[in-house]
């Protein structure tokens, strides 16, 4: 049996023979009730041109999304209902040594399956449904990743592989799950885990965007290793795609360092469309002695992705206002448990303490025989001003609290801080050894970015310009 394409070119599907174990007098004493059909020597041959439509897809005249539809949310997706009662299996089929090629225009080289064996199964409930079921199978066990899977196929449960043109090492395919009513194919729910072992990657629009984002200048590096034996989890329900648990890393300049990121989020089978999050951590490694670095350390910045595959835009500024806001929630709460634990001395020598690792400021009688100590004030009062847009992005029983202003006041003395100290290191950049290691210069550049993040979009700043 083929299946040919409409201009007879390719054949995407080819099967070998289908054979029954019922005669005819038999399925219609089990009132209809096929038994096992066995499927054997199927081929599918899969070829996706420049906009990712296969010939399988034009042979069987399904309409192509050209518009984008709205990005889901992971409440969005709702999976299939469970039918209730007893069920009546009307027919299984085992499909045997089944093959899979893959051609795109992403590589020459087509990417071949070993041999897939899998089997479903038609249950028809007492309210009359008719449902598919795949019964839990491994599809594929370490076989071998190149391009032409990674970007046509494997890119909606994992979008790090997103049109990438090099692609190395081995994945696993396990499915848990698959469901659908009969003759409602799109309702389908498959569920299952991709096992991504030691694989490389050349970097594609998605890992461009990021390190464009990232501090540091940072190269786009010829590939990047995701996380060994990393397992996504995946979900699809409709005509989308939910994962989870994905992680790759990007190199830093730091010999040996990389930035290890996770992904989770949906993919439109149509349209191609991203709803992502990924979380880049902060270093442990930042210095302990100072508060604010040591509340930040270990965190995580929360990026949105949206957009295409092919186009994915990352959402970074909100990221950054909510990550300072958690930042500075945890700081309060953290100073609140210690004064709680304390007596009323112990508190304020611990404040007075706190206080030392804020930058001093000139006095004020100072400030006003200094003009250059004035301009220094008003510059530190107009990070203040911006500075306390935290307050709206604080839990109200925080922003409220007496220790929130100390916190806003600190992080104003912070920023200065790194400024004066970038401006000196720009004037020192010529007499800086480059081959020298900065380590902590990305995660001071990161903090950097939390506080600017903050005046993004505030009136206010408007109106102190044009003051």
């Amino acid at each position: 049996i083929e299946l040919h394409s409409p201009d007879s070119t390719s054949i995407p599907v080819r099967i070998g023979n289908i054979k029954g174990t019922q005669g005819l007098l038999e399925i219609i004493r089990r009132g209809g009730r096929l038994g096992l059909i066995t499927v054997n020597d199927t081929e599918i041959n899969l070829t996706y041109d420049e906009n990712h439509i296969s010939n399988l897809q034009e042979t069987i005249g399904k309409a192509t999304v050209t518009k984008q539809l709205i990005n889901q949310s992971e409440n969005s997706i709702p999976s299939l209902p469970q039918p209730t009662g007893t069920t009546d299996e009307r027919v299984r089929i085992s499909v045997q040594d089944a093959r899979v090629q893959i051609n795109g225009p992403w590589t020459k080289t087509p990417w071949k399956s070993t041999a897939i064996e899998v089997e479903a199964v038609l249950n028809q409930y007492n309210d009359g449904t008719k449902e598919w079921s795949l019964t839990p199978v491994t599809i594929l066990d370490h076989a071998q990743l190149n391009p032409s899977v990674a970007a046509g196929v494997l890119a909606y449960a994992a979008p790090i592989l997103a049109n990438t043109t090099r692609a190395s090492g081995e994945f696993s395919l396990v499915i848990n799950e698959a469901r659908w009513i009969n003759g409602q194919t799109k309702t389908a729910t498959i569920d299952g885990n991709l096992t991504l072992h030691a694989v490389d990657v050349g970097p594609g629009p998605m890992v461009a965007k990021i390190i464009e984002a990232l501090p540091g200048e940072l190269p786009i590096p010829p590939t990047i290793r995701l996380a060994e034996s990393s397992e996504v989890h995946f979900r699809k329900s409709g005509r989308y795609i939910r994962h989870e648990g994905l992680a790759f890393g990007i190199p830093l300049k730091a010999s040996a360092n990389r930035l290890d990121i996770t992904s989770e989020g949906t993919v439109g089978i149509d349209d191609r469309s991203i709803d992502l999050t990924l979380s880049l951590p902060i270093p442990d490694s930042l210095p302990t002695d100072r508060p604010l670095f040591a509340a930040l350390a270990g965190k995580s910045i929360k990026v949105s992705v949206e957009g295409t595959l092919d186009d994915p835009q990352l959402k970074l500024d909100a990221s950054l206002k909510r990550t300072a806001a958690e930042v500075a929630t945890d700081f309060v709460r953290e100073l609140n448990n210690k004064r709680s634990q304390k007596n009323l001395d112990a508190a304020a020598s611990e404040n007075s303490a706190t206080q030392e690792q804020i930058p001093s400021s000139p006095s004020r009688d100072a400030s006003m025989k200094n003009p250059e100590s004035q301009k220094d004030t008003k510059e530190k009062e107009g990070h203040a001003k911006k500075l306390d847009q935290l307050k709206g992005l604080l839990p109200t029983e925080i922003s409220d609290d007496p220790t929130t202003d100390a916190v806003i006041d600190a992080v104003g003395g912070l920023l200065d801080e790194v400024a004066k100290r970038r401006a000196e290191r720009e004037q020192m950049k010529s007499k800086e050894n480059p081959e020298k290691p900065q380590q902590d210069r990305p995660a001071r550049r990161f903090l950097r970015k939390i506080l600017d993040a903050v005046d993004d979009e505030t009136p206010d700043n408007t109106a102190d310009k044009s003051n």
